[in-house]
């Protein structure tokens, strides 16, 4: 792989650091705010969070309503809607179906066959795969039957990452 021009090393090198200092300058907001006079109802609203679903919005709102937020201070009330934005918008990429595609091509790519069996696709790691997934990854050029079918119209049973090419993995 080509190395990348001095300049623009150091441009992605300063952005890492600056995205390092900024999530670290959040993580300090949201410790001082549980340290806080309103420390409960945040630590409480964060155990919420890690449990939160896309479809739990109620539960939510209904925290939110419940709790008096007209005491909390601006700066905490920031802190707070920053954290309740990002996990909701990491939930919603880790369940969006491209995320899902790009989760099992890259677990694919490190090695992990993909398997049809009784009740669905699995990759040999444990992972369940959507059917779409495993019909779009299948019908892919970098994915390849390892073995025949049983029947003429069912697909292989196991499919592997094929070729040489570079994937992008992070």
């Amino acid at each position: 792989m080509k190395r990348l021009p001095r300049d623009q090393e150091k441009e992605l090198a300063d952005q890492a650091r600056l995205l390092k200092a900024w999530r670290a300058w959040h993580a300090e907001q949201l410790a001082n705010a549980i340290a806080g006079t309103h420390g409960t109802i945040i630590a409480e609203l964060m155990t919420l969070l890690d449990r939160l679903e896309l479809n739990s919005a109620a539960a939510l709102l209904d925290f939110m309503r419940r709790s008096d937020w007209s005491s909390v201070s601006y700066d905490t009330r920031l802190t707070v809607l920053h954290h309740i934005n990002d996990r909701i918008t990491r939930r919603r990429a880790a369940q969006s179906p491209s995320h899902r595609l790009y989760e099992v091509l890259r677990t694919m790519h490190y090695g992990a066959a993909l398997r049809l069996h009784d009740d669905g696709w699995a990759l040999s790691t444990g992972m369940l795969v959507d059917a779409d997934i495993a019909n779009v990854l299948i019908t892919g050029p970098r994915i390849a039957p390892v073995d025949y079918a049983l029947f003429a119209e069912t697909p292989a049973q196991t499919w592997r990452w094929v070729g040489t090419d570079r994937f992008c993995v992070k």
